[in-house]
């Protein structure tokens, strides 16, 4: 978009990259020191994901996965006692309040513990089955569940059982090098949750449910709250199909391992709620939807960010770079900063959607991703702080209902392409943006705007000081007022009623004509010359007059180079960027540019609607190269001060049209051919003078007549790919439209 260009470059400058390592070498050393709560994921990874393509990921479920029933003759009991634990088998070792299973097996635990945990530490290369039925475990030092060692642990909530576990804020850490354990549910190797029961997580120390290799939930109702990550799986996360809600300080749902066929998340009919104050979904590498329902919300709202959008000129125009997608925050429970990402959804590699419905409140984007996204199907609700769908390369639309309630900018990446759907914007910058972003506008995960911009110095209140710096306050008068007349201005004069006296000094009177009136046309400057009818001249002098064709049609089509209303869209160089539309239903409701492409637009079929700005400095279409199009239908209201139309490229017929008055939002806009037929219709949502519009029912050499509302406003013949309709330069300067 054109008017962020000095402020995109000036961010380029200013920006310092701050790239955060928490790799870690693993040590044997065990200190079992105490620390307190810790909000952040010491033991991170890599983010780059640069070489990192698209891969496909295969949930590959077993049979033992997916199986709910167990033997109660066959599983080991282990009995909760309040502060002891009882079991007959020599495969677990009690020691007080802490049992830990040394064999693989089914292990089959109910009761309370009081203050205690379970640990699993088999070298077996069985796996451990462990069958939740109605425990309730807490614990003041450590992880209620830590699976220090095995091939592979399910945990198996039985139906109609509530499961409780729970932490505190201080760990005794088992292995001090690598911080761990650090989450109420803590596994070094693969975990599964199963089961048709409940499970709650009270993570009050750091993470809720966290695996260092694959973590697959396949069923069971599960609540969590944690002051750090909710869900944790460094290989992968996949979600089946079990119910869960999540209250989390920090991310919902997030696999962090970099690296090819890792640090995904799959999700194949689930549940989820999700309250998060940072990311609510994330991923590494590659980010699959099968299907489900989600529920998300990061941040605070989607409203204060837009807020702070609508004052930031320094809002990027193009991709974010998104490091963050596995950095920890190295912050305690009372920091209040909100430097760090604090999306819906994000990948680093790649998000596709296969179905599903969404409800996405986000303060930053609601989908994200550092490469690509493709929307298949599905029901997706957005209301984003900043982007609705964002992606660094590319956008796919296949199919699907979306809707951008909120946003600052609706859809964003350097490649568009939208084959059908239902969309619709709503942004209080660009609706649809197509841009490569190569003014380096890196976002590295931290809330958008951020970077070495200073922030405004406070006052003794703790407000922003808004008269800080060398600039003096104005002087105030006996009453504490502002002086507004002090230093060494002068009084105004004032004549014999006490009033100021406006032609006081040397200035001399303006001079009156015959009727006593002031004669703005006396001195030197000659009169504005007349044509026959006693009009103002407009085209006298030099400049041509607008050609026409023979049956006096203004021909000026959309080759002139002129704007607005006929020449190319913008001011910049193209970037390469490519918005085609092939189908599907679209409507924008932008206050900045409607669509804006840094390249080009091709519009080969669908419906797009577009309700542009009211303001002079955007228009309903931007592009830097060319707009084409080839099918569909295209309406595109807004202000006449940068309004453009399809270029000269097209195959199907444009009409430019402007109009010498402002409507309101609301008047019906009505073409029809000289038989009346209904050509085209569409009611603004917004004020317009320019009606941009496109359909195939346009024919060379027809001539159709516009109204709005009931009212003719004139006839016009179709005489160029693209025919200008009215005064098209009446947003530089006014005046009325020249229907011919």
């Amino acid at each position: 978009m054109r008017k962020k260009l000095i402020s995109i470059i000036c961010i380029s400058v200013l920006s310092v990259s701050v790239v955060l390592s928490g790799c870690q070498s693993k040590s044997s050393s065990k200190n079992n020191s105490e620390v307190s709560n810790q909000t952040s994921t010491l033991d991170e990874d890599e983010t780059d994901t640069s070489n990192i393509s698209k891969f496909e990921i295969d949930p590959d479920y077993t049979a033992d996965e997916l199986e709910y029933d167990y033997d109660e003759a066959e599983a080991v009991a282990i009995t909760l006692n309040g502060d002891s634990i009882s079991c007959k088998s020599s495969d677990v070792k009690i020691d007080g309040s802490t049992i830990t299973i040394q064999k693989a097996g089914t292990y089959l635990l109910s009761g309370t513990l009081t203050d205690g945990s379970i640990i699993v530490d088999s070298d077996d290369e069985e796996n451990v089955r462990l069958i939740f039925n109605g425990v309730e475990i807490s614990s003041s030092t450590t992880s209620p569940l830590y699976i220090k060692n095995a091939e592979k642990t399910i945990v198996t909530l039985v139906e109609r059982t509530e499961n409780t576990l729970s932490d505190s804020e201080n760990y005794t850490l088992d292995d001090d090098s690598d911080k761990e354990p650090n989450g109420t549910i803590f596994s070094k190797d693969d975990l599964v949750i199963n089961g048709l029961g409940n499970l709650t997580v009270n993570a009050n120390y750091n993470h809720g449910i966290q695996s260092k290799d694959l973590l697959k939930i396949i069923s069971g109702n599960i609540d969590i709250t944690s002051v750090g990550d909710s869900i944790i799986g460094k290989d992968g996360v996949i979600v089946k199909e079990a119910v869960i809600n999540i209250d989390s300080e920090e991310d919902g749902i997030k696999a962090t391992k970099a690296e090819e066929n890792k640090g995904y998340i799959y999700l194949d009919n689930p549940e989820i709620t999700i309250k998060a104050k940072k990311d609510g979904v994330q991923a590494a590498t590659c980010l699959y939807v099968k299907d489900g329902n989600y529920n998300i919300e990061t941040g605070e709202n989607s409203q204060s960010n837009v807020a702070n959008k609508d004052s930031d000129t320094s809002k990027k125009s193009g991709t974010s770079n998104d490091s963050d997608i596995s950095k920890a925050s190295e912050t305690s429970n009372s920091d209040t900063s909100t430097d760090y990402s604090r999306k819906g959804m994000k990948a680093g590699v790649d998000i596709t959607i296969e179905n599903g419905e969404y409800d996405i409140d986000s303060e930053d984007d609601g989908i994200h991703s550092n490469n690509s996204i493709t929307v298949n199907a599905g029901t997706v609700n957005i209301a984003s702080g900043d982007d609705g769908v964002h992606a660094d390369t590319e956008l796919t639309i296949n199919n699907g209902d979306i809707t951008v309630s909120e946003s600052y900018e609706g859809l964003e990446a350097k490649y568009i392409t939208i084959n059908d759907g239902n969309i619709d914007i709503t942004s209080s910058d660009d609706g649809i943006n197509v841009s490569s972003g190569s003014s380096n506008t890196s976002d590295d995960g931290n809330a958008p705007g951020a970077g070495d911009r200073p922030e405004l110095p406070t006052n003794e209140n703790g407000e922003a000081d808004t008269n800080a710096g060398n600039r003096p306050e104005m002087p105030t008068n006996e009453n504490g007022e502002a002086d507004t007349n002090a230093g060494n201005r002068p009084e105004l004069p004032t004549n014999e009623n006490g009033e100021a006296d406006t032609n006081a000094g040397n200035r001399p009177e303006m001079p009156t004509n015959e009727n006593g009136e002031a004669d703005t046309n006396a001195g030197n400057r000659p009169e504005m010359p007349t044509n026959e009818n006693g009009e103002a001249d407009t085209n006298v002098g030099n400049r041509p007059e607008m050609p026409t064709n023979e049956n006096g049609d203004n021909t000026s089509g959309n080759d002139g180079g002129m704007m607005p209303g006929g020449g190319q869209g913008g001011f910049d160089e193209s970037d390469g960027s490519e918005l085609v539309i092939n189908g599907g239903i679209v409507h924008v409701n932008a206050s900045g540019d409607g669509i804006d492409s840094n390249g080009t637009i091709t519009i080969n079929g669908g419906e797009i609607y577009v309700d542009g700005p009211t303001s002079g400095g955007d228009g309903a279409l931007d592009y830097a190269d060319t707009c084409e199009i080839n099918g569909g239908i295209l309406v595109a209201a807004g202000s006449i001060g940068m309004a453009t139309a399809p270029t000269s490229g097209s195959t199907q017929y444009s009409v430019n049209a402007a109009f010498s008055t402002t409507y309101n939002g609301g008047t019906k806009v009505t073409v029809k051919d000289s038989s009346g037929n209904e050509v085209l219709t569409y009611t603004p949502a917004k004020n317009f003078q320019s009606f941009v519009f496109s359909t195939d029912k346009l024919k060379s050499g027809e001539t159709y007549t516009i109204y709005t509302g009931d009212t003719q406003e004139g006839t016009f013949t179709v005489s160029d790919i693209t025919t200008t309709v009215g005064n098209v330069s009446s947003g530089m300067g006014g005046g009325k439209p020249d229907y011919r």
